[in-house]
């Protein structure tokens, strides 16, 4: 790349735009969380075309040792500290599944109207079908998820919910905002549970706003939510 760069730099950088747009037209109709690492693995090949593309645009100017050196240092440095988002991920997991199967009733449902979805690049591995964790633990209750949360930072009272209407209305701050889907309307995750976002100005992605609207299939039910750092029981 760095060789084709000094003959023809204008026709590289064509040649990775066209790699990025051909790698990354598949993904966009993907219902798939890009903004962590669990969903960034799918823009790898596109990166290439942008990488393609960088080459052809910088300058052929030599860049000294040291600067190349020092950046990568600071890459590898960020590689390494973003790793240690999914040691606290994996902290999350384990507190919520113990909370859960605290306040699950016997035999019933276990609705979480708000549920940790990422810390920041990580997955919370427990944003999804928390059921699953309990498949060998606990199989008498079942549990329904209403919308994910995507933490930020951890603090306690970043996530609130209160009765409103036939629904739940959940407010958040930007340590832990509610994620809704950036270019596909809002759907339920679970048929025990919807969510929608409430009316006002139309924003793309995270929001600070939701409805959740509880439908549990099974009796006795209880409603719960991820508040920032831990489980709480609602209203």
């Amino acid at each position: 790349a760095a060789w084709r760069a000094r003959r023809r730099p204008e026709r590289l950088v064509l040649v990775g735009l066209a790699w990025f747009a051909i790698s990354i037209a598949p993904l966009l109709n993907l219902a798939v969380d890009l903004n962590n690492t669990n969903g960034e693995r799918l823009m790898l090949l596109a990166s290439v075309g942008l990488a393609l593309a960088l080459a052809g645009l910088l300058p052929p100017a030599g860049v000294s040792r040291v600067v190349a050196a020092g950046a990568l240092a600071l890459g590898v440095a960020l590689s390494l500290y973003s790793s240690f988002d999914w040691i606290h991920a994996g902290r999350i997991s384990a507190r919520v599944v113990r909370q859960a199967e605290r306040l699950a009733p016997p035999g019933g449902e276990l609705i979480l109207l708000g549920a940790p979805e990422n810390y920041r690049t990580a997955h919370v591995f427990t944003g999804g079908d928390l059921s699953e964790a309990f498949s060998d633990r606990s199989p008498d209750f079942t549990t329904a998820i209403c919308t994910h949360v995507v933490v930020r930072e951890q603090r306690p009272g970043a996530v609130r919910f209160a009765p409103n209407g036939s629904a739940y209305r959940g407010t958040a701050t930007w340590d832990a905002p509610f994620d809704f889907p950036a270019l596909r309307p809002v759907s339920s995750l679970t048929g025990d549970c919807s969510y929608s976002r409430p009316p006002g100005k139309r924003r793309i992605g995270l929001g600070l706003l939701v409805d959740a609207t509880p439908m549990p299939s099974r009796s006795p039910s209880a409603l719960v939510y991820y508040d920032g750092r831990d489980l709480r029981r609602c209203c």
